[in-house]
């Protein structure tokens, strides 16, 4: 059997202390992440980095400008009214949960796509805002609506930048992952105190603003020259790869028998039934999976 593994060199800003790193572990924070096609290693990695922390409880959301759609969210509120007081409820539930929970915030809204940037790039230049490269316009009202109610409550907002190398001959998707083959994905985390985040709508959504045009030369650099601060003007700081943690392996192989013995199984007797039916359909599973 082959376990994939996900491998994560991580680039820490904001903290040099290990006792610090660890701090995080009894802190409610919100992280902003980018919204990539290939969303589900990008919440992959931020999710093996919080349980990294031993932070099991991690909440998505992502804002449109006049809707708020997510798993915890009602996506059929009608005005920005409701949208506002339903995430204040929901924000304040989250936060008055008894563990420590990361809030993963995608403010680009919606998944990346060739089709939806060069939408995105028209809009910035109509509404005279930066034009970004590598990333959609941050749509900024869900992020001002929710900071208010997480003054005091969550300490700080972690900036996650997360690429994989283009030369890479293994694309970073979930088939490749399944089957066993090696990804390395890079994540830079910064760690920005709330109180950094200026006070009222429109400065908190110009800091936003600022902030993924950083991100977005940050992103440049990396896949030109395969580092996040080689052109990007970041100041460029230490980073650490996460160890390697036995439990999990054998977590994973403790499922992979749970759930592919019995499928075996059962693929076999298709094989050896005799029916044409049952044959095809085996054929077809081992088609499907090779």
């Amino acid at each position: 059997m082959t376990i994939a593994s996900v491998h994560a060199p991580t680039a820490w800003r904001g903290s040099d202390s290990p006792d610090e790193r660890n701090g995080v572990r009894s802190a409610n924070v919100k992280a902003l992440s980018r919204h990539a096609q290939k969303r589900t290693i990008n919440s992959l990695l931020v999710n093996f980095r919080t349980s990294h922390f031993r932070i099991l409880r991690l909440a998505h959301a992502q804002f449109s400008s006049t809707r708020t759609l997510s798993l915890a969210w009602d996506a059929e509120l009608r005005s920005w009214e409701k949208d506002k007081k339903n995430i204040k409820f929901q924000i304040k539930e989250l936060l008055e949960y008894p563990d420590t929970m990361w809030l993963l915030l995608y403010p680009e809204g919606t998944r990346f796509t060739p089709k939806k940037l060069e939408a995105s790039q028209k809009f910035a230049i109509e509404k005279g805002l930066p034009v970004l490269k590598y990333h959609l316009t941050p749509r900024t009202k869900g992020f001002t609506a929710s900071i208010p109610h997480m003054r005091g409550k969550a300490t700080a907002i972690y900036d996650i930048q997360i690429g994989f190398k283009l030369s890479d001959p293994v694309k970073p998707t979930m088939k490749n992952l399944l089957f066993g083959k090696r990804l390395e994905g890079h994540m830079y985390a910064k760690r920005i105190p709330t109180e950094e985040v200026p006070e009222g709508d429109e400065a908190a959504a110009e800091w936003l603003q600022t902030l993924y045009q950083q991100k977005d030369r940050m992103a440049k650099s990396f896949y030109e020259t395969g580092d996040f601060f080689a052109t990007s003007g970041v100041p460029r700081i230490g980073s650490f790869r996460l160890k390697r943690r036995y439990y999990s392996l054998v977590n994973t192989i403790c499922w992979a028998i749970v759930v592919l013995v019995p499928m075996l199984y059962y693929l076999l007797r298709l094989l050896l039934s005799g029916s044409i039916f049952g044959i095809s359909v085996a054929v077809g599973v081992i088609f499907v999976c090779k």
